[in-house]
């Protein structure tokens, strides 16, 4: 998808800072980006979505993908498009994502940033981010 001549987002580059809209972030554990590409949404940002099935759209560098939100299902999360995104940004296990919501649109969307994960050894022998038990944590603090 291409970016919209309309977007009233600069795109200068991979990272800006947050415009004060509803926000989360994820570190990428590997069910995020392989072999399910299953990203649940965090309870602080389903307040601020429908409790619905509804397509929503994730923007980065100017490029766009289309996703469907399943909020109408117990596990709230993105759908199995969310795997193009992963795999045209190359996202791998540590990587973190912030995503920020344009409320000022009718069809959702979500600005993203990317920030690549080379953590040190010592972090991710503690961690490996496979299950909640063992994730990667960031403090917001």
């Amino acid at each position: 998808m291409n970016r919209l001549s309309s977007d009233p987002w600069p795109v200068d580059g991979p990272h800006w800072p947050l415009s004060g809209n509803p926000y989360f972030h994820m570190i990428l554990e590997k069910t995020h980006v392989r072999p399910l590409c299953l990203l649940g949404i965090p309870v602080k940002m389903q307040k601020h979505l429908p409790l619905a099935s509804i397509s929503v759209v994730l923007t980065y560098c100017g490029r766009l993908w289309e996703v469907k939100y399943l909020g109408d299902q117990t596990f709230k999360r993105f759908d199995t498009k969310w795997r193009k995104y992963v795999e045209d940004n190359d996202l791998k296990f540590g990587d973190a994502v912030v995503f920020e919501l344009d409320v000022s649109r009718t069809t959702p969307r979500f600005r993203t940033q990317i920030l690549r994960g080379d953590y040190p050894a010592r972090i991710m022998n503690n961690r490996n981010g496979e299950t909640s038990e063992t994730s990667i944590v960031i403090d917001e603090d």
